[in-house]
């Protein structure tokens, strides 16, 4: 642990340079003044500026402070409002959201009039869409259109033209649409133009180029992201979604160890449970650590993740910590030591979640030729998912009210499946059945091409295209082999596994 309390350290040093006494933040700068007592502004803003980097709880606390010192405040509702649907992070409060309007008024025509201006009616009316009628993909769809109703009737404004960009982004129901997100882009540029400190814009444009075909569009504005934001611990993680898709590991590694330091700081200030730290940009750090080659670093994030998941076994913590066991070992391939043998309670998790930890404890049966062991996990990872393939009907609707990433999506299941194909592909392997073992392999693949692009460490832990390649290799076809881990480095650029994987390929075709 003691590179992390240097890193916290570290950060309070930088935060108390920068801000004398701590008295201030630096949250970046937005110009929306609403309607209201003056003193009840400066909590307004704080509250705007951290939900637009996604400080979700500390933004509603901001606002909460605002409807206290104003409780005519109508925007102060609205801000509250808009930090109980979290688009990107598939969660939606729609319950506790239906609670704050009622607060404003009983109905959705009553809370529009309670607005003094006309932008700010404007505003409530799309909360009223947000939290109204109709399933939770027809009000995000409802939502977006109208922003961009409002985008067109307000030119040149800031705070809509931004929520507008995030609504885009927000109203693609599963995965990535690549029209939707470049136009949500174009919009966050025409804010920075205007404001090149605006974080909802510099946030936003960072999640629509978040992919390796867009990501050198937005290395500036990561860049700037972080610097212009620092006192938002998702502002210090959210340019590696940048680097990471470019490949640039010593970036990933110091965006995310400043976001960790950041949120343990919080946690002990605020005197919060675990589930405050923020074991997201954890994750990313051991991908970045294992990249680099580091593995002792990142077998004491693996440690240390095991001791917070103990402390407190949320659904959180016992997710991340399959994460962390999984990217591990698969990076590593050391299935021989003791965090293979690192158990979760997982049956309350996403299938998605369920399948990561089913593929690794597959692919150790696999490396001890457990030939009934390997079967078994094969057949339990098929029956889940047939499961939950029932249960959500194959629909991409996340839920009717609220969402919840516990809930499985169409993506969700694909990445199950390909993982559940590739261990089918060893259970070949092992029994020398190459035919079967190709034609598996080549359906993850193509299941794995034809699915939406994940921003991230992979969440097919082994990518299927790095497998085949592998395989290949083994079976003297060099030149396919090549192919396959350029298909890997396309989708995962700098991939340690996928590089050694190409240099063979390369060494054994000019060997020939």
């Amino acid at each position: 642990m003691n590179f992390i309390r240097a890193g916290i350290v570290a950060f309070l040093f930088i935060g108390c340079l920068r801000n004398p006494g701590m008295e201030t933040s630096s949250l970046g700068e937005v110009d929306f003044a609403v309607t209201g007592k003056e003193e009840a502004q400066p909590s307004f803003q704080k509250g705007l500026l951290l939900l637009h980097s996604f400080e979700y709880e500390d933004a509603a606390e901001a606002f909460r402070k605002a409807k206290e010192l104003d409780p005519a405040c109508t925007m102060a509702y609205w801000g509250e409002v808009m930090t109980q649907n979290h688009s990107l992070w598939r969660y939606q409060n729609y319950e506790g959201a239906d609670s704050i309007l009622q607060l404003l008024a009983a109905t959705p025509e009553e809370r529009v009039e309670k607005a003094k201006t006309q932008i700010e009616k404007d505003f409530i009316a799309g909360v009223n869409i947000l939290y109204g009628k109709g399933s939770k993909v027809e009000r995000d769809s409802g939502y977006a259109a109208h922003m961009g109703e409002l985008y067109q009737k307000y030119p040149g404004n800031n705070e809509v033209a931004a929520f507008y960009s995030i609504a885009l982004i927000g109203s693609v129901p599963v995965g990535r649409d690549t029209k939707v997100y470049e136009h949500a882009a174009e919009i966050a540029k025409e804010v920075l133009t205007r404001n090149p400190k605006h974080p909802g814009a510099l946030h936003y444009l960072i999640h629509a180029y978040d992919d390796p075909g867009h990501a050198l569009l937005a290395m500036e504005t990561a860049d700037a992201y972080a610097v212009v934001a620092p006192d938002a611990g998702h502002a210090l993680h959210m340019p590696s979604h940048i680097y990471l898709a470019a490949g640039l590991w010593d970036k990933v590694v110091s965006s995310n160890e400043a976001a960790w330091a950041a949120g343990q700081v919080r946690k002990e200030q605020k005197h919060l449970t675990n589930d405050a730290l923020n074991y997201h940009a954890y994750h990313w750090l051991l991908y970045g650590y294992l990249q680099q080659g580091r593995v002792v670093d990142a077998r004491k994030l693996v440690d240390n993740m095991k001791v917070f998941c103990n402390e407190l076994s949320s659904s959180r913590a016992r997710t991340h910590m399959i994460y962390l066991k999984t990217t591990y070992l698969v990076e590593t391939n050391d299935y021989t030591g003791d965090i293979a043998f690192i158990n979760v309670n997982k049956d309350d998790l996403n299938i998605a979640t369920r399948a990561l930890d089913h593929f690794v404890h597959g692919v150790e049966a696999y490396r001890t030729n457990a030939s009934i062991v390997l079967d078994s996990i094969i057949r339990h990872m098929t029956a889940e998912r047939l499961l939950e393939e029932e249960r959500s009907s194959g629909s991409n609707v996340r839920t009717c009210s609220g969402s919840n990433s516990l809930i499985p999506d169409a993506l969700d299941l694909q990445c199950a499946q390909v993982m559940e194909l590739e261990l089918q592909a060893m259970y070949a392997w092992m029994h020398n059945d190459d035919t079967a073992a190709e034609k598996f392999l080549r359906e993850a693949v193509d299941m794995e091409s034809s699915s939406s692009f994940i921003y991230g460490p992979p969440s097919i832990v082994k990518p299927s295209y790095e497998l085949f390649g592998e395989w290949l290799l083994e079976h003297g076809r060099s030149e396919e082999a090549l192919q396959q881990f350029e298909r890997a480095l396309k989708i995962y650029p700098g991939r340690v596994l996928s590089v050694k994987g190409k240099e063979k390929a390369e060494m054994i075709k000019k060997a020939i």
